[in-house]
């Protein structure tokens, strides 16, 4: 995996392009979390909200609340799970800011390919 700061961009960028060309396909685990498998092990991205600690007015309700932002983790691992690469940046890190990129793109081409399946079973 990535050696510096440089490296790890150019590999999100291209895990990034890879999903959005639909080069690489992501399977849900959960709601927050999406894999990548090959023979050779997995790769899995999650998003996972944490409180900023400020209070924020919820425009539904009216009601203070503590607000919440997004964080994302990648970690690889082999096929008995061992975790190879960890990365659990924090909030501003800009590598943050890329992984919700990547992630974004992953529901993008998720939410895509239901789409087009449904169009599929329609009948003309």
């Amino acid at each position: 995996m990535p050696s510096s700061p440089d490296d790890l961009n150019l590999v999100v960028n291209k895990l990034i392009e890879k999903t959005e060309t639909g080069a690489i396909q992501w399977v849900a685990v959960n709601p927050t979390t999406y894999a990548v498998v090959r023979p050779t092990g997995r790769l899995l991205i999650q998003r996972v909200p944490i409180s900023t600690g400020r209070p924020a007015r919820d425009p539904s309700t009216g009601r203070i609340q503590i607000e919440t932002a997004d964080t994302f983790a990648m970690t690889a691992t082999n096929l008995q799970g061992e975790a190879l690469y960890t990365l659990r940046p924090v909030l501003p890190d800009p590598i943050n800011q890329l992984l919700g990129k990547l992630y974004n793109a992953i529901v993008a081409k998720r939410t895509q390919q239901g789409l087009d399946f449904l169009k599929s079973i329609i009948p003309d």
